[in-house]
């Protein structure tokens, strides 16, 4: 009778444990992340083949799959399949405790980053901080993090490597209002580009970026390959050879079969040009009979006629075919424009050959000097107006750049190298390739071909160094070099504007950051050439051609930063018989060589191979953008994104742990788990490969079954009422037998 009591006692112990753990089911049906655990009868131990009643074997939760639903909320994850979202409690003392859990309504918290419903911090592999030398590409130097002023994306792609994933951000501010037109006067023949197609030549720019970004989103492992820019030539005839000399006749070139032409551009030859092609030996075509009398020996064709008189020099270009009476009186009519001359002295001339002065005694010298020319200066001053304007037309088509060259195809604006009809044309756009076709002189229905040599050969590069060569190239056309514009009446002038000569002992410098470099005036060295000097100098310094090159183009000096968006202060300083004035550079002329706006690039990577931190989610705490907050989503890999303004960037990745008995997770409440011996360490693999896939903006719903377990309290009810019945019948045979001994 005993036996029966503790027999049916343990049946209502065990009937009882079954209505708490179903219960406790019931209570949780609408617990997200979820999991019922279900209860393990088995009997006891036997004494003569009879049982001595029930235990509980076992209460563990089943770790079924929940079903699904979707929310809506950013935030919200949920896992489909096997595996466990981390989080970290932190306690206040500093150290923390990690957790397992199912439930995924996750927010952004206080602090930034990513937590669950009672605040603890969801685990994961986080961004790097970024490193300013290889992972921020800015050219303005106080800018680190994308503002309101970089309004314009030149490229965004996230790039999954086996072990990493990268974010590639690039903006730009408005080129479109920044860009401006180059000097005609000081860029003719030297690149020269309009604002339009600076405009256009970025938007080329933007699109082969994103072309390269996408080939290394498709193909990350592909070899490193740096793209490379064509460069051609094309060389129209010279000499005799060629047609171009009046109006009418005209140049053209097909590139991609497009044809760009140039009408011949008549124009007048200055003083200046003619000195380009003048000789340096007198061919003693002047005589002086008498101090005051000068005779012109014989005219010649295409020869500077050279007078000093008192001090003052005076030129007469004779052209092609003028006679002795032509050249006289052309010096005559030089002479009286001079002031100094013809206020001191009274010219007359005899009508054949010789011209007097009177009133005075001149002190006059005098030589001739042939031209290099064969042609006449105004045909030869056409001729390289046109060359200019050709390369000029070309220049303004999309992704390309042309200039005059000189033999060893440097660029070059001298009159002598431009004469020659030589031009080059370079992509812009690294790896972009153009067809030249033919290359003609037409002069009415006679055309003469020029020749086109390829100089470098496109080349399109592949993985990381494609997208390093395309970012230098958008980079440099968007912002441009800095160009610091000096002509030579900005230099040979005083503080108040007026020409200063230039003499013997008369210096130039050039001011970077202390570093100075000086060039002195001989009595024969002519104003251009000591500003060529100059530039020469400053190329040869040590210190400053690390940060500028000059050269003097279309008679100018211009500096220019060796890398884009790198500013200097030069200094300019001429001085005059010890009178020292600092120059101010041409502010009208002085532009960037590209579109004066601000470019800059942000690479993001999160390593999967570092140990697991919480996930930030503000931007601006990743020093990212200075606004905080932008849509945020996540991939089915548990990837973290965060898209502000139009620009996404992974900024984490969610880890997903896995158990080798599930079963053996210790329940905390609060839908966490902790690992125990039983469950093992939680493992983890590389961009979560073979866990769970995550649902956004999606729940796990609670796998407590509402009708079962109200099926299952009426079968443990039972249960219990009929153990109790077994008690109640065991007490009252006890009861009779204990009346029988009475």
């Amino acid at each position: 009778m005993i036996s029966a009591l503790w027999t049916g006692i343990s049946g209502l112990s065990t009937s009882q444990t079954a209505l708490d753990n179903e219960s406790n089911n019931i209570a949780n049906v609408n617990t997200i992340g979820y999991k019922a655990s279900r209860i393990s009868f088995a009997d006891q131990m036997y004494q003569d083949e009879i049982g001595k009643g029930s235990t509980v074997q076992s209460a563990e939760k089943q770790y079924t799959q929940g079903n699904l639903q979707t929310t809506g909320v950013n935030y919200d994850m949920a896992l489909s399949g096997d595996g466990f979202f981390v989080v970290s409690n932190v306690a206040s003392n500093g150290t923390s405790q990690l957790y397992y859990t199912r439930a995924g309504n996750f927010r952004m918290g206080e602090s930034g980053t990513l937590q669950d419903s009672v605040g603890n911090e969801v685990q994961g592999w986080a961004i790097s901080s970024l490193d300013p030398d290889s992972d921020i590409v800015s050219t303005n130097s106080n800018v680190s993090k994308f503002t309101d002023d970089y309004s314009i994306i030149a490229g965004n792609q996230v790039v999954q490597y086996s072990s990493a994933i990268e974010t590639y951000a690039a903006k730009v501010t408005d080129y479109t209002s920044s860009a401006k037109t180059d000097s005609k006067e000081v860029f003719s023949g030297a690149g020269y580009k309009t604002q339009s197609s600076k405009i256009a030549d970025v938007e080329a720019l933007i699109s082969n970026y994103n072309d390269a970004l996408e080939q290394l989103a498709a193909d990350p492992d592909a070899v490193s390959s740096p793209s490379i820019s064509q460069i051609s030539t094309i060389d129209f005839p010279s000499g005799t050879d060629s047609l171009l000399n009046s109006t009418g006749d005209s140049i053209y070139v097909y590139i991609d079969g497009n044809k760009v032409s140039q009408n011949y551009i008549e124009t007048t030859a200055t003083t200046d040009f003619i000195s380009q092609f003048t000789g340096t030996v007198d061919t003693s075509a002047l005589s002086f009979p008498t101090s005051n009398t000068i005779q012109i020996a014989s005219a010649d064709d295409l020869t500077r006629y050279q007078l000093d008189i008192d001090g003052e020099t005076i030129i007469y270009d004779a052209g092609i075919g003028e006679s002795i009476s032509d050249i006289m009186n052309g010096l005559q009519d030089a002479i009286s424009t001079n002031s100094t001359i013809s206020g001191t002295y009274t010219l007359s001339n005899d009508g054949v050959d010789t011209i007097t002065l009177t009133g005075g005694t001149p002190t006059v010298t005098g030589a001739t000097y042939a031209s290099t020319l064969t042609i006449d200066y105004d045909v030869a001053a056409s001729k390289v107006a046109t060359y200019k304007a050709l390369a000029d037309e070309i220049s303004n088509i999309t992704g390309l750049k042309a200039y005059t060259v000189d033999s060893s195809n440097n660029l070059s604006t001298d009159v002598n190298d431009v004469f020659n009809g030589k031009i080059q044309i370079e992509s812009l756009i690294p790896g972009d390739s153009f067809t030249i076709g033919d290359v003609m002189e037409v002069s009415g229905t006679i055309t003469v071909a020029g020749v086109s040599t390829l100089e470098a050969v496109a080349v399109e590069g592949t993985g990381q160094a494609a997208v390093d060569t395309a970012m230098e190239a958008l980079k440099s056309i968007v912002t441009g070099n800095q160009r610091d514009i000096y002509g030579s009446e900005d230099i040979y002038s005083d503080d108040d504007g007026n020409a200063l000569s230039l003499d013997a002992g008369d210096t130039i410098s050039y001011t970077i950051d202390g570093t100075t470099v000086t060039v002195t005036a001989t009595a024969t060295t002519t104003q251009e050439e000591l500003m060529a000097n100059l530039a020469n100098t400053i190329n040869s310094d040590s210190d400053l051609s690390l940060l500028v090159s000059a050269e003097i183009i279309n008679g100018h000096l211009v500096v220019e930063s060796k890398e884009s968006g790198e500013e200097f202060n030069g200094i300019l300083a001429f001085d005059d018989a010890g009178t020292s004035y600092t120059k101010e550079k041409d502010e009208d002329n002085s532009i960037s060589s590209g579109a004066n706006a601000e470019f800059l690039q942000l690479v993001t990577t999160i390593d999967q191979t570092t140990t697991q931190s919480s996930l930030q989610l503000r931007l601006d705490t990743l020093g990212l953008t200075d606004s905080a907050f932008g849509e945020f989503s996540v991939d089915e890999n548990g990837v973290l994104y965060m898209q502000q303004d139009g620009v996404s960037f992974a900024i984490g990745q969610v880890s997903i742990a896995l158990f080798t008995n599930d079963i053996g997770l210790q329940p905390e409440g609060d839908n966490l788990l902790s690992a125990t011996a039983t469950s093992g360490d939680p493992i983890f693999s590389v961009n979560n490969e073979g866990t769970a896939s995550i649902q956004a903006e999606t729940l796990e719903l609670s796998t407590a079954d509402l009708s079962e377990s109200l099926v299952n309290l009426m079968v443990y009810q039972r249960a219990f009422e009929a153990n109790s019945k077994s008690i109640t019948t065991a007490d009252s045979i006890l009861q009779t037998l204990i009346q029988l001994k009475r």
